[in-house]
């Protein structure tokens, strides 16, 4: 956790975490081991995200909302 690895008090943990939030951060899709290592990364209706490496069926399931990620 970020505070503990910065030894940050509780007490300043709110003003932190505006500070740690109010810079861009990378998102986890642009990462390079989809392209390295070919997993697939996806994320649930609350925005839980894994990895996977059943390409097909993904791809093959209809169920499932394909979007392209200009990112990449």
């Amino acid at each position: 956790m970020f505070t503990e690895r910065n030894d940050i008090a509780a007490t300043q943990h709110e003003e932190q975490r505006k500070l740690y939030f109010s810079k861009g951060r990378p998102c986890f899709r642009a990462s390079p081991l989809t392209k390295t290592y070919g997993w697939i990364i996806h994320a649930d209706a609350k925005g839980n995200i894994a990895r996977d490496r059943d390409y097909k069926a993904f791809i093959n399931n209809l169920d499932v909302q394909k979007e392209k990620d200009y990112a990449i």
